[in-house]
């Protein structure tokens, strides 16, 4: 009979499985492998910690590290086992849904495919608790407030930091991607996702007349081009679509050295979308 090769997935999960309290080494065999630790000077001391804490804290660690493996790993033709893997995990193992959100939202701010499956996964995040919904409005506060201060460095001057601004760029269009496939979804509010359109607008109206922020510039009025080419027509509806199309026609008007011809073409896509 040929022997069985485990994962070492299957070792993580029969962990988090064991009961720790009744599943462990005699106490002359533990002193025995602290006595070898220090010897090794892999450890100082004998932790005073009681085993049960370290335990606890362990598990959350290690369920987290599996979530975003699951998290990365999703796509259409694995979504319904890795999600059942995932809702499974969530539900039995995990007390501390900052931590997962902010995984979860690391991965999407990564990632510009499958955003769709991303806004599935968390609508059901939500059903399991409903926790889940403050967290989500924090990350998009503080989303929201961290695009604003993105600046733009030359490669000429620094190539790395260069390369981190792409990477901030990049996430701010995938972020923007999954908002508006919540809103499909009913997580968010169409009015939530128009409120972010005239946030952009206002953050490249505040720097219209600044040519040092063009490329910024572009960022905010491609994730404008964003929602309205994905986001439907619930907008026109609005209380506040008045300020959107006030905001927009000064955009468009708008002569300032922070505005290219890239920035107007893209406008004008915007406005094919509106007025028609």
């Amino acid at each position: 009979m040929a022997s069985q090769i485990l994962q070492y997935e299957f070792f993580i999960q029969k962990s988090m499985e064991m009961d720790k309290t009744e599943c462990k080494l005699p106490e002359y065999s533990q002193k025995h492998f602290e006595q070898v630790k220090k010897k090794l000077n892999i450890r100082k001391e004998i932790s005073k910690e009681p085993p049960i804490k370290a335990t606890t804290l362990g598990r959350q660690e290690e369920v987290i590290a599996i979530l975003f493996k699951h998290f990365n790993k999703i796509t259409e033709k694995n979504y319904d086992k890795l999600s059942d893997e995932i809702f499974s995990l969530i539900s039995q193992n995990i007390s501390d849904k900052e931590k997962v959100c902010a995984t979860f939202f690391r991965v999407i701010l990564n990632n510009s495919f499958f955003c769709h499956l991303y806004a599935k996964l968390f609508k059901k995040f939500i059903e399991i608790t409903d926790e889940f919904v403050s967290v989500f409005e924090h990350q998009i506060s503080n989303h929201v407030k961290d695009i604003k201060n993105i600046l733009y460095v030359s490669p000429n001057e620094d190539y790395d930091k260069y390369c981190d601004y792409v990477k901030r760029v990049e996430s701010v269009k995938n972020f923007t991607s999954f908002l508006i496939q919540c809103s499909n979804l009913d997580i968010l509010k169409s009015a939530d996702i128009l409120e972010l359109a005239i946030t952009f607008q206002n953050y490249c109206l505040s720097e219209i007349d600044n040519i040092d922020n063009l490329l910024l510039n572009e960022i905010y009025v491609a994730n404008i081009a964003l929602i309205f080419k994905d986001g439907g027509n619930a907008f026109f509806k609005d209380k506040k679509w008045d300020d959107f199309i006030s905001n927009h026609k000064r955009l468009v008007e708008s002569q300032g050295r922070g505005k290219n011809k890239k920035i107007y073409f893209k406008l004008l896509d915007i406005s094919e979308r509106v007025y028609n």
